[in-house]
């Protein structure tokens, strides 16, 4: 583990994607050589899951972290988003909805300006189409033909992905392994040690890996 090389994926932030353009993104980016372990957090995951099925070369296993395989948003929710979702990046979200949606309400100022400016670096149109790929997305078939070992990281305090998403993915993917921690929805983000631990010892455990 201590040999790993971690490569991280970045999405463009200017152009307006489809989780489709996404997926050939992330798969053109995979390694067809050497073992290699897929870990994507929320929105990403059903990149991952479509990109680990597709792959010419199966990812060693996949971690979901605070992530779904249908739109996570209930009825009410996922109507109001879609009506407003022309209005709903025009201005900043107020730190309260921040803090109680995603990062919790202990977290620290700095990761609250962290996500800020982070946002400020994504366009309007792009956050448009990455609500709308949410609102649309459905990834069962992928999730179900899968054939790798996949790890569900949850957090106990996430207020946006509900435990329906997980027990629809639980439906398609029985063999999933769920560990919980005590975290929000950024939860790579809030407990990043913890996260760590729970992927060493997934892995450990599934393939023996030394330490």
């Amino acid at each position: 583990l201590q040999d790993a090389a971690p490569s991280v994926v970045c999405y463009p932030n200017q152009t307006p994607q489809t989780y489709e353009s996404l997926v050939q993104l992330v798969s053109a980016a995979l390694p067809c050589d050497v073992p290699y372990i897929l870990i994507a957090e929320s929105f990403s995951g059903p990149i991952a899951i479509q990109a680990a099925a597709l792959a010419r070369l199966r990812p060693h296993a996949l971690i979901l972290c605070a992530s779904f395989a249908t739109c996570p948003l209930g009825p009410i929710l996922g109507m109001v988003a879609r009506l407003g979702s022309r209005l709903l990046f025009q201005v900043r979200p107020p730190e309260w909805f921040i803090r109680r949606y995603l990062v919790g309400e202990d977290a620290p100022k700095k990761l609250i300006e962290d996500f800020y400016r982070a946002l400020g670096a994504v366009s309007v149109p792009v956050l448009e189409a990455r609500l709308d790929s949410i609102l649309q997305v459905n990834v069962l078939r992928d999730l179900a033909a899968l054939s790798v070992p996949v790890l569900y990281i949850r957090g106990s305090q996430d207020r946006l992905v509900k435990a329906e998403s997980l027990r629809i993915i639980q439906n398609f993917c029985p063999g999933v392994q769920i560990e919980t921690v005590n975290a929000p929805h950024l939860i790579l983000q809030r407990a990043p040690e913890r996260c760590v631990e729970l992927i060493r010892r997934f892995l450990l455990k599934k393939f023996a890996i030394a330490s």
